[in-house]
């Protein structure tokens, strides 16, 4: 092998190298997301900061009173104006996750006389201090998702609530509540945006709390019957304007 040959290998080696650390310069300086961490010790204090809000605090506590067992009644009107619909159930609620989030579990019977079944996450975003919404149920494949508010003084759930409306997939507003009464009974009531955009009242249901076999006892009662049939020409009837705010 001749003088120039290995200057040859020797500086091409060094260029291999140099190419080499350059790359992995610049792969240290890559970014994978925004708020994401870049490197181990911003992973591992993201780790730790996020453990910070691992444990249930007294926001949590709040939920307690919405678990349990209950008769499941509501009302609701199909358009502004019209007659309510009577749909009875049962709904079955209680902690999952280590006291971290309340899982409530509803059946009842729909105006089809079908039974639906259906279930409710709720919980505490203790890093932005809303509560959070998550509805699934079986006749329906988009979730209903939102974020509230608790307000002590009217022992009050508050949600804002945005979906797919099925009908013209625009986006709908809802308001959802859910007071805390002195007896335990769960007052719900839902607003939705009608087609001027203007909230109107939607549901009612009322959750009065049971044991759970005279819970259970009450879905092996429902029948068609359990449901009161949509008026084939209803009457305009002013719904009660309550307001959501």
């Amino acid at each position: 092998m001749t003088l120039g040959n290995t200057r040859l290998q020797t500086l091409s080696a060094l260029f291999f190298l140099a190419i080499m650390m350059l790359t992995f310069g610049c792969q240290k300086k890559l970014t994978y997301g925004v708020g994401l961490p870049d490197n181990y010790a911003a992973a591992q204090l993201m780790t730790h900061n996020q453990m910070a809000y691992n444990k249930p605090n007294s926001d949590l506590m709040q939920m307690q009173k919405l678990t349990g067992y209950w008769t499941w009644n509501q009302s609701i009107w199909p358009f502004p104006g019209s007659h309510p619909v009577s749909l009875k159930g049962i709904c079955a609620s209680k902690w999952i996750l280590g006291n971290r989030y309340v899982r409530l579990e509803f059946k009842y019977v729909n105006e089809n006389a079908d039974t639906e079944i259906g279930y409710i996450f709720i919980g505490h975003d203790q890093m932005l201090n809303t509560y959070s919404f998550y509805e699934i149920f079986s006749t329906l494949t988009s979730p209903i998702i939102g974020t509230g508010e608790w307000n002590e003084k009217k022992q009050e759930f508050r949600w804002v609530i945005e979906f797919s409306n099925p009908l013209n997939h625009a986006i709908t507003k809802f308001i959802r509540t859910i007071h805390l009464d002195k007896s335990g009974t769960l007052t719900w009531k839902s607003w939705r945006q009608d087609i001027n955009g203007k909230l109107v009242p939607y549901q009612t249901t009322i959750l009065t709390p049971t044991t759970k076999e005279e819970m259970e006892k009450a879905l092996r009662a429902g029948t068609p019957d359990a449901v009161e049939p949509v008026p084939t020409e209803p009457d305009p009837v002013p719904a009660k304007s309550n307001d959501p705010g």
